[in-house]
């Protein structure tokens, strides 16, 4: 089970990307969420994982429930490394400069590959990719 109780969020200034969603997802049930672009479908998918807090509102969700998501692309920039995409994406956030060293260390634990950090680029995106594909390369 899982509960959207009046779900808002905004990317900076800009205004509501989502305005008040409420919805009850029922245990057993196969949903799907889609829209046209830019019409907050990824942003509230991820407020659902937790990957984003939402502005107001809430989620309610059980322990034994399954949320997949399956993006366009995975979003990585291959020219940069775990840490340099994870403080980009803070960046897009407007998270605050003091508080990003301790959300990537959040980051890379939540990804298993925090131990990885101070082995250089190359074993970090290594130890990523691994945890993320199934795949050394």
């Amino acid at each position: 089970m899982i509960n959207l109780n009046n779900i808002c969020y905004q990317y900076g200034k800009n205004g509501d990307v989502i305005t008040g969603i409420s919805y009850h997802f029922c245990k057993g049930y196969l949903y799907l969420v889609r829209g046209e672009n830019g019409v907050g479908k990824t942003t509230l998918v991820r407020i659902m994982l937790g990957l984003l807090p939402p502005r107001s509102g809430s989620v309610e969700m059980s322990k034994k429930n399954i949320v997949s998501y399956l993006p366009d692309d995975n979003g990585i920039y291959d020219n940069l490394s775990v840490i340099q995409n994870i403080r980009f994406r803070l960046g897009l956030y407007n998270t605050p400069y003091k508080q990003m060293k301790n959300e990537v260390e959040r980051r890379l634990k939540q990804f298993g590959i925090f131990e990885y950090r101070l082995f250089g680029r190359r074993i970090a995106d290594t130890a990523y990719t691994r945890r993320t594909t199934g795949r050394w390369s």
